[in-house]
């Protein structure tokens, strides 16, 4: 029998309508397969929001506002680890329609070590060719010797430095919705987390890498992304027929985009 563990990540400086949001939908939606809800709170403020024990939640972790999103979920992982598969959320994921959580565990092949609702096709470049796109945009955090480098480059060295071959190119999903078998994240003893903002993106890339290289495959869980698990940070575009990032549409973009 399937155990099956749904981990939420959440940091208590966020309002706390997104998670009850999502919350809800967990329970309008048929998941398709029992399973246990742990929230796994990143910590900030120093009194506990009580409001949080309102929503029904098996286990709740309370941790160290470190390694953000991806901190949080390899803290949940590990209280649980009797679970034969985890569900890895965002607290503004929301839920799109029933069967969201068997679906992901009934499409959990043996050489899948990682699936989710998006796959960065953008990255899936020789690294490379990534220096001259995606590697060039500068962000905070991404710092060596306090000068700032590419973001290839950075990324790179924390795959370095966490004992992760990046391969030929920088294919991923991205970390918004991730489900991993037991066995698969045992395989790769978690997520890598890091202390800086750098080193906290890095690891979308560096898990889906770390699995790769063990042989394992990563596989968006349906054709359309955002297919059972939706986020408010992409929409569906009408003109550009496909899911997109809001930040790249331009105002009236945004207009016409569909829901």
């Amino acid at each position: 029998m399937e155990r099956v563990a749904v981990v939420v990540s959440y940091w208590d400086e966020r309002p706390v309508a997104a998670l009850r949001s999502l919350v809800k939908g967990m329970d309008t939606f048929d998941p398709g397969i029992s399973f246990e809800r742990i929230l796994v709170v990143n910590r900030s403020s120093e009194s506990p929001d009580q409001t949080l024990d309102e929503l029904r939640f098996d286990r709740i972790v309370e941790r160290a506002n470190t390694g953000m999103n991806i901190g949080a979920w390899d803290a949940g992982w590990r209280v649980a680890p009797n679970a034969t598969g985890y569900l890895f959320l965002q607290d503004d994921c929301h839920i799109l329609r029933d069967n969201w959580l068997a679906g992901f565990v009934n499409s959990a092949r043996p050489d899948v070590g990682l699936s989710g609702e998006s796959m960065n096709l953008n990255w899936a470049r020789p690294w490379d060719h990534l220096r001259r796109g995606p590697g060039m945009i500068e962000l905070d955090g991404h710092t060596v010797n306090g000068r700032r480098v590419n973001r290839v480059d950075y990324y790179l060295r924390c795959m370095r430095k966490w004992g992760i071959d990046p391969g030929p190119d920088g294919r991923h999903l991205r970390s918004l919705v991730w489900y991993c078998r037991r066995d698969a994240i045992e395989l790769i003893d978690g997520f890598p987390t890091g202390s800086t903002y750098g080193e906290c993106i890095a690891p979308e890339i560096a898990t889906s890498r770390r699995l790769l290289s063990h042989g394992l495959c990563i596989e968006q869980v349906r054709p359309d992304p955002f297919h059972f698990i939706g986020h408010p940070d992409w929409v569906y575009s009408k003109q550009h027929s496909r899911h997109v990032h809001i930040g790249s549409l331009t105002r009236l973009e945004r207009l016409l985009a569909g829901p």
